[in-house]
């Protein structure tokens, strides 16, 4: 959704008689012009400014749209009835002074969600009318708006600039209009306290929504233009003063340097970042847009699997040369986006799709080229790295999930101080704890571990800690370099072991954290949707609910299948038959799960827990029924991406796909698999599965992008986007 309204108040602001610095003289015009040019060229067409009536008839001279407000309360109404449903609402303060792509930063990414600038406080205080308000933030989201009065330094400011749906913005106008008229007085202090009139930011309508916004409305988040300041200005010397510093950066490079993430892991800072920007200005010019960066991406990375699978040393080294080109494509495609304020559901959704199916295909090529140079069949180990990942990578999803849940419960706690920085570590359960126990104090322990750590930004401890984890920078370093001087076989081997401690490593540690944080993150979402039931787990959890924990449930296929496993390389006599049988049989219990409260600490492990015991069941049944591997890796990466759509749905709040119910659900999966190793037709229907698995997924995702509107995005035919550029 693009923003097109705009509502800009020049009423009663951060000091007295601000209300009249929207109309200081600016560059042949006025500060409140220059905003509306500003918001013009960035797509907004529907505008209308805020002002108390003495100043009316002078903003209507300049072609402004006015509606006249004498006081707090009737800005208040005005922003509720100015924000009709149907769309996106953006607010601003109309005595700002600000660079285009600051505004196009909010407008891009204020479409579906709330978003309000925030910014480092000036550093010529002189330029702004009075001290900004405060706003703190956690993993870019808003904790607390403060009034400016707190003796500490405040980090971070709020700069004036709000969008989000405009029912929400009507939502917490209104009930901010209704404590000024119920208490007869300015409010918007911390837990809804009183502010005495005269106050810093006391009547300033855009702080005054955003804190109702930040305590009782949904998540909102921060966005910050490094390197381009704001400022909300308080006569015509300091509007021109303010301008003429915006005139002395290069807004050009500095939209460069906002394109790359500020916080990368090692590979890809020391090895990507240092030139990316060059290819992501040439990327513009040439009127690419991100997706089209994005399946380059993937044709360089399907090539990069072909030479893998040549086998031979040359091919190998073509390989990891092409994987490493690949890679730096995936991250010029973000940064592009980043750098024309592109923003797009369907664009991060095929992003996070196209990573995974790119790195299992690479798998494959590398199977594919051990077999060629006679070193055996490694395609156990290409499915066993791809289990692997993916179950990573099923914990990170919902572990951040728990972070973010922890943040909102902060943020919608009365806080104590309005300039407080609070810690996702606050957002613990509000149930009274005497005496912790000892693995919660542990997990508190590492958070502020953590957190000190993080807070460096460099040095050795600051690297090892992010390297650890094996992101896909290093992961995809870590392939080339080992097929390149060695082979395919001590790649995937390598994989395996980094992955496998990495695995360990963090799950030891979240699991510690989140018993600290008591964050029951699954209890508020749609569990049957992201467990991935179909309509045997819903009917088996309907006959026993509410009795049994569903993380072991949930479990239990993984551990048999494990066990039976290791009986067989122990010498016991059992068959891989009676493995598979008995792991389908558990998956069956583990169906049980399915209508228990998941409500436990631990039980954001249940996706990745039910998605290992699915892979495992699927490849012991395959092994029992003489399933050629690579038609069950098939099989199993299709399941994989349809998973991966399921995080994108969570990280992202957006999927094109549609009728998910067809892909019958992991036990559903599980049950037609395991009837047709029974009727001897196990190889055509694993077979007949991923082409169907995978055809559907092409289609329903197509539809689906096309049902909901998705128009190509194309850059500017100029080459380089002019500023301010047009978010789409």
């Amino acid at each position: 959704m693009t923003v097109t309204r705009a509502v800009l108040v020049a009423g009663a602001g951060l000091a007295p008689g601000s209300s009249t610095a929207a109309l200081a003289p600016l560059d042949g015009g006025t500060v409140v012009t220059r905003l509306r040019d500003q918001l013009g060229a960035l797509g907004v067409t529907d505008l209308v400014v805020l002002a108390r009536p003495a100043d009316a008839e002078t903003l209507r001279s300049h072609g402004l749209t006015v509606r006249e407000c004498a006081d707090l309360a009737a800005d208040l109404a005005a922003v509720a009835a100015l924000a009709e449903p149907g769309g996106p609402l953006l607010l601003c303060a109309a005595d700002l002074v600000t660079s285009p792509t600051s505004l196009g930063a909010v407008i891009a990414a204020g479409g579906p969600r709330c978003v309000a600038l925030t910014m480092r406080p000036p550093a010529d205080d002189a330029l702004s009318g009075a001290p900004l308000p405060t706003a703190a933030s956690v993993r870019g989201r808003l904790t607390s708006v403060g009034l400016g009065e707190s003796d500490q330094p405040a980090r971070k400011v709020f700069g004036g600039v709000l969008a989000g749906p405009a029912t929400e913005i009507r939502a917490a106008a209104e009930a901010v209009a209704k404590e000024v008229v119920d208490n007869g007085a300015q409010v918007g202090g911390p837990a809804g306290r009183e502010v005495p009139r005269g106050s810093p930011g006391a009547g300033d309508v855009l702080r005054l929504i955003l804190r109702q916004l930040v305590v009782a409305g949904p998540v909102v988040f921060a966005q910050r233009t490094r390197g381009l300041p704001s400022w909300r200005v308080a006569d015509a010397a300091s509007a021109a003063a303010a301008a003429g510093a915006l005139r002395e950066i290069d807004e050009h490079a500095a939209r460069l340097r906002l394109a790359v993430k500020r916080r990368d892991d090692f590979f890809t800072t020391y090895f990507v970042s240092p030139f990316s920007p060059r290819l992501v200005r040439w990327a513009a010019r040439a009127g690419l847009a991100p997706t089209t960066v994005t399946w380059m991406s993937v044709a360089v990375a399907t090539v990069a699997a072909l030479a893998f699978a040549q086998g031979a040393r040359p091919w190998l080294v073509a390989g990891a040369a092409l994987l490493y080109v690949s890679f730096v494509l995936d991250c010029v495609d973000g940064q592009l986006a980043r750098y024309l304020q592109r923003y797009s559901r369907f664009g991060g959704w095929l992003d996070a799709l196209c990573d995974r199916g790119k790195e299992y295909l690479v798998y494959a090529g590398l199977a594919v080229g051990a077999s060629r140079a006679g070193l055996g069949d490694v395609w156990p180990l290409a499915l066993a790295a791809m289990v692997l990942l993916t179950a990573r990578h099923m914990t990170d999803t919902w572990y951040g999930a728990v972070q973010d849940q922890a943040v909102e419960r902060l943020a919608h706690q009365p806080a104590s101080s309005p300039d407080a920085r609070p810690e996702p570590a606050a957002a613990a359960s509000s149930e009274p704890v005497t005496a912790p126990r000892r693995g919660a104090r542990l997990g508190a322990a590492l958070a502020a571990a953590s957190r000190r750590l993080q807070g460096r930004r460099a040095g050795p401890a600051y690297w090892l800690k992010r390297t650890i984890p094996l992101p896909i920078g290093e992961r995809w370093m870590l392939i080339a370099l080992a097929a390149a001087f060695f082979d395919a076989r001590v790649a995937l081997l390598a994989l395996l072991g980094w992955g496998g401690f990495a695995a360990a490593y963090t799950l030891f540690g979240r699991t510690l954290q989140t018993q600290h944080l008591r964050v029951p993150v699954m209890a508020v979402a749609d569990r049957n949707l992201y467990r991935d039931d179909g309509v045997i787990a819903g009917a088996l959890g309907r006959l026993w609910p509410g009795r049994v924990a569903p993380l072991p449930l949930s479990a239990l296929p993984a551990l048999v299948v494990a066990l039976g496993v290791a009986l067989l390389l122990f010498g016991v006599p059992v068959t891989p038959g009676q493995v598979a049988v008995a792991g389908a049989a558990a998956a069956g219990v583990a169906g049980l799960a399915s209508g228990q409260p998941h409500d436990g600490p631990l039980d954001w492990l249940v996706p990745a827990a039910l998605r290992i015991s699915e892979y495992a069941v699927v490849v012991l049944l395959g092994h029992h029924a003489g399933v050629p591997t690579p038609v069950v890796y098939g099989l199993l990466a299709v399941v994989v991406l349809s998973h991966y759509d399921l995080t994108a749905r969570l990280e992202r709040a957006g999927s094109p796909v549609l009728w998910r119910g067809l892909l019958l659900g992991w036990d559903g999966r599980i049950a037609v698999l395991g009837a047709a190793v029974l009727l001897g037709a196990a190889t055509p229907v694993f077979a007949a599965l991923a082409v169907a698995f995978g055809l559907f997924f092409l289609v329903s995702g197509t539809l689906g992008a096309a049902l909901a509107g998705r128009k190509p995005t194309a850059s500017p035919s100029n080459a380089e986007p002019r500023l301010p550029a047009r978010a789409e």
